[in-house]
C-alpha cells in the first residue's frame, strides 16, 4: 500500500472538488502533472470546473487531452479549460425511485 501524500491529497481534492485541500496538497508539494496528469483528469471527469480552472492556471499540461492542433486555436485560459470540459462524460443522473418491492 502506499503512503499518504501531497500527490494523493491533489488527487483527492480533484475528485470531490474542494478548493482548500487542493490548495494545501500544492502547498505541500503536490504536483499537478503527477501520474501523468491524474489531477486534471479526475477533475475533468467529475465535472468540477472550477479544480481544472485552477490546474490550468497552475500551469497544468493540457497536452496529454488535447490535441496539438487544438491547442494552437484555444488563445484563452476561457477556452482551454471550455476544450478540457468538452471531454468529461455527461453526468450520471441519480435514480431518486424506489427500488420495487421483492413481491411484485
Amino acid at each position: 500500500m502506499s503512503e499518504w501524500n501531497a500527490d494523493r491529497e491533489l488527487e483527492v481534492a480533484c475528485r470531490v472538488g474542494c478548493l482548500t485541500n487542493f490548495e494545501r496538497a500544492l502547498e505541500e508539494g503536490g504536483d499537478v502533472d503527477a501520474d501523468g496528469g491524474s489531477p486534471l483528469f479526475i477533475a475533468i471527469m467529475n465535472h468540477h470546473r472550477h479544480i481544472v480552472e485552477a490546474l490550468v492556471q497552475r500551469d497544468a499540461n493540457v497536452s496529454c487531452f488535447l490535441t496539438k492542433t487544438a491547442l494552437k486555436k484555444l488563445k484563452t485560459t476561457e477556452q482551454k479549460i471550455n476544450a478540457l470540459m468538452e471531454g468529461a462524460p455527461p453526468p450520471v443522473e441519480e435514480d431518486l425511485e424506489e427500488p420495487p418491492d421483492a413481491e411484485d
